[in-house]
């Protein structure tokens, strides 16, 4: 299936971030081309908590052969290795 996956970071180094997002995503097994990446913009935090930095915002595009649960589940495991915990409210600041 065609898939897109929205990347975004406003904590630490966020370009940093991003990269390491893209790269765990494209070695996953299951990922194969035609692989797109969208340039890398900076936005204003929205919803946020007060004080809440910019974010660098990017989307990868690929097809996979997997289901979407499994691979929810493995981008669930790529967020937590960054740094993203499961428990936090909505629209938060994020690695």
């Amino acid at each position: 299936m065609r898939t897109a996956v929205a990347l975004g970071s406003n904590v630490g180094d966020r370009f940093g971030n991003l990269r390491a997002a893209r790269k765990a995503i494209l070695g996953l097994s299951d990922v194969k081309p035609p692989i797109l990446s969208s340039v890398i913009y900076e936005t204003e935090p929205v919803d946020c908590e007060p004080g809440a930095e910019k974010f660098l915002n990017a989307v990868v595009e690929f097809d996979y052969e997997g289901d979407a649960a499994s691979l929810l589940e493995q981008l669930i495991r790529i967020e937590g290795a960054l740094g993203r915990g499961r428990d936090h409210p909505k629209n938060v600041s994020r690695t």
